[in-house]
């Protein structure tokens, strides 16, 4: 049968019902791999361990090692090694629950850039105040992880180390030397970005969306 140019397509009068429809098929074929291509292409996580950490007494008092302990004027401190970050990644400071139970409901946490690893008294009253984290009311069990956002300050932080220092009235958290399931971290979650099979498939399948739609208006 001779067929009526329309445009980018070519509209033939007589196709047979069932070959009008193995390209929406084929279609949603392709729809369905991009869907499974994103959802097993997930966001990568990333954990980071401090280097050093220990407690804070005062300018010139300092307890390296043992619990992270934040109760009135001794604070805890915590020093990371600086990393790079991947634009639009998150960044999370995480602390877990080492003994119950937590006295104090706002933590309020401290950041800075320090030019070591060494835990001192100098981080005593050092760095800005990133914000409070709120402690829920109750907890399932030790090592129960609370986390709170750190990008903005890791996004503009020069290190070369990070120090995070917590204040509070009364609560111990895990540490290098003493944890129930791990130490303090900060925690990385980076969005993965499109793979070139990815945005190959996507254009076959616009492209063939388009030209079906074309060859429907032919038909009409």
């Amino acid at each position: 049968m001779k067929a009526i140019p329309c445009g980018l397509v070519d509209c033939d009068t007589n196709a047979d019902a069932t070959a009008q429809t193995k390209l929406p098929w084929l279609m949603g074929l392709m729809l369905a791999v991009l869907i499974l291509g994103n959802a097993t292409a997930s966001a990568a996580i990333f954990n980071y361990f401090p280097v050093s950490d220990g407690g804070l007494y005062s300018e010139s008092g300092v307890h390296i090692g043992g619990y992270l302990l934040a109760d009135g004027s001794y604070k805890a401190d915590m020093h990371f090694q600086a990393f790079d970050v991947v634009p639009g990644s998150s960044v999370a400071l995480s602390l877990g629950i080492y003994a119950l139970p937590m006295h104090g409901k706002n933590v309020q946490i401290f950041a800075f850039n320090t030019p070591d690893a060494v835990i001192s008294g100098a981080d005593y009253n050092a760095g800005i105040q990133l914000g409070t984290l709120v402690l829920p009311d109750s907890y399932a069990n030790f090592g129960q992880t609370i986390t709170f956002d750190v990008t903005s300050f890791v996004n503009t932080a020069n290190g070369p180390y990070w120090g995070f220092v917590l204040v509070s009235d009364g609560d111990t958290f895990n540490s290098l030397q003493y944890y129930v399931g791990q130490p303090e971290a900060l925690i990385v979650t980076t969005v993965p970005e499109p793979t070139i099979s990815g945005i190959f498939l996507t254009a076959i399948f616009v492209g063939a969306a388009l030209r079906w739609r074309l060859a429907q208006l032919c038909r009409a």
